[in-house]
């Protein structure tokens, strides 16, 4: 039993080794085909395509705002928070705020002490450029800071309405 055992175990590492030559032999023609069709184009285009004046982009510089968001906890997830501020009457504002590597919490030790309803503040970074008319294109948004600031009032439930 147990050399057969042994003979199963070598046929699967077989198995899987014949196949990674088969997918590797598929992909080298694909690769010999890229490289001699660069190697059959002739010098003199070659050497006329390189001369051909091209429009340098330049780069364009970015720039870091910090901003800071205080509301209540709409949403937490293993890689954002959703933030629910400047409620008025019939509507409010919310931003989906995705973790930094470096993210820093400050009154609570972990993010599974949050619940949805309960106050905090957030210190958000914004990286952006400006577009040729001068309007900002924000390329990432960033949680740096979650500070605590108080749990949610115990006579409402996680919608907002009252408990009865």
């Amino acid at each position: 039993m147990n050399t057969l055992y042994r003979r199963l175990k070598w046929m699967r590492i077989w198995r899987g080794f014949v196949t990674l030559l088969f997918v590797l032999a598929a992909l080298t023609p694909m690769q010999n085909q890229q490289v001699s069709a660069d190697a059959i184009q002739p010098k003199a285009l070659a050497n006329s395509a390189s001369k051909v004046p091209t429009a340098a982009k330049e780069e364009e510089p970015l720039f870091v705002d910090t901003k800071k968001v205080t509301g209540t906890v709409s949403g937490i997830s293993k890689r954002s928070i959703g933030v629910e501020y400047e409620q008025t009457a019939g509507s409010s504002m919310e931003m989906l705020l995705p973790f930094s590597e470096g993210m820093k919490l400050d009154r609570i030790k972990s993010l599974s002490q949050l619940a949805q309803g309960d106050t905090i503040e957030v210190l958000f970074q914004q990286t952006y450029r400006k577009d040729p008319e001068g309007n900002r294109v924000i390329l990432k948004t960033e949680a740096k800071k979650i500070t605590f600031v108080k749990k949610k009032p115990a006579g409402l439930t996680s919608t907002g309405g009252s408990e009865e």
